[in-house]
């Protein structure tokens, strides 16, 4: 994997043990150079140990992953002997194991201690068996060394495979949920904000000044007015004065015949 640093995909190329020193190849990382003088320039080498990743994963394989298998200098490697950590850094690992301000829930992701401000001391070990160091070269021959056939050619082939995948395998889920999504929030801000306000406003005007004016003046004028009028000309006009009259003329009759 490209990861930057002297790590372009496959190897180091940030610098090498040159005897029993090591030196740093400054076209890719960045040292004091008024400290550290065991320094060269080497950017062939970083050409040719670069697997361009265009899909800009990090991991190898997969959909968009990068197409690249261990090549036979990573076997050996491999199946080298490695040394164990060393006394000093499984105190380092136990005393932060045992610390419980390093844990995510006493912490809350923010650890007070990021890194112990005293490094750790030096340890001498043998050396595996059979093991001869090279003899140092001079860092001008350092500055045109070149990445072996197998190395470049991996990165050639790797470099290949991965851009053909890219191209034949189908877009990823999350780019083109992305584009919708994005748009879709902030389309819909406005809208949200104004949608609930309009039947919020109609609903608010209708009921308070149609529908209740309409029965208060129908039953205050119909029922009310109407009705009372009727029954008081009827009832207290016409029986009163039929009656009266009535009597009045058929008596004046009797009284005058008798006299």
């Amino acid at each position: 994997m490209n990861y930057g640093g002297g790590y372009m995909g496959i190897g180091f190329a940030g610098g090498l043990w040159n005897g029993g020193v090591f030196a740093y190849n400054t076209a890719v990382v960045r040292v004091n150079a008024s400290v550290v003088t065991n320094v060269y320039i080497n950017r062939t080498i970083v050409q040719q140990t670069t697997i361009i990743n265009t899909t800009n994963v990090s991991y190898n394989g997969g959909p968009n992953g990068v197409q690249h298998q261990p090549i036979a200098e990573d076997q050996v490697a491999e199946r080298e002997q490695h040394t164990a950590p060393t006394t000093f850094q499984q105190q380092h690992m136990t005393q932060a194991a045992a610390d419980k301000g390093n844990l995510a829930s006493s912490n809350g992701g923010h650890p007070t201690t990021l890194a112990l401000a005293k490094p750790l001391a030096g340890e001498t070990h043998a050396p595996p068996a059979g093991f001869k160091p090279q003899p140092s070269k001079p860092l001008t021959e350092l500055a045109k060394a070149q990445a072996s056939p197998t190395t470049v050619a991996a990165a050639k082939t790797a470099t290949a495979k991965t851009a053909t995948v890219a191209k034949s395998a189908p877009p990823p889920a999350a780019k083109p949920a992305s584009v919708p999504l994005a748009k879709a929030a902030t389309e819909a801000a406005p809208k949200s904000g104004s949608a609930p306000a309009r039947p919020a406003a109609k609903a608010a005007s209708k009921p308070a000044t149609k529908p209740p004016a309409k029965p208060e003046a129908a039953v205050a004028a119909k029922p009310a007015a109407k009705p009372p009028a009727k029954r008081e000309t009827e009832t207290t006009a016409k029986p009163e004065a039929k009656p009266a009259a009535k009597l009045g003329e058929k008596s004046k009759p009797k009284r005058d015949e008798k006299e």
